[in-house]
């Protein structure tokens, strides 16, 4: 469901935590507070409802500040993980250092696409 394609009864719970109606029966302030995502994860995909492209993109801007920026796992890395910041980083200073994007070596492309489709 949305622009990432999410799923799982995690992910959504944490959505409806956020921004749904379980936000709203905490008494915190929700975006979507009619809708239960946990109850109706499909509300992000009906095209009846006129909010849904805007909660695709939300559910999407969502789960990569929760599942890509702040994860630190796997293998590669000195400090035996990969990390989403030191990664950006890294990638960013090779780019100030030559000014060029070798689209040619998607490591960091490749490693971000794994870490959303774990």
């Amino acid at each position: 469901r949305g622009a990432l394609h999410t799923r799982g009864t995690c992910a959504m719970g944490k959505f409806n935590y956020y921004f749904g109606a379980k936000a709203k029966q905490d008494g915190r302030s929700s975006r979507y507070p009619n809708v239960n995502f946990c109850a109706n994860p499909q509300a992000v995909c009906n095209s009846n409802n006129p909010r849904s492209k805007e909660m695709r993109w939300m559910l999407a801007l969502f789960n990569w500040v929760d599942r890509v920026q702040h994860y630190s796992g796997g293998d590669s890395g000195e400090d035996g993980g990969w990390n989403y910041i030191q990664r950006s980083v890294h990638f960013l200073e090779d780019f100030k250092k030559s000014n060029f994007i070798d689209m040619d070596s998607k490591h960091f492309i490749d490693e971000i696409g794994s870490v959303l489709d774990q």
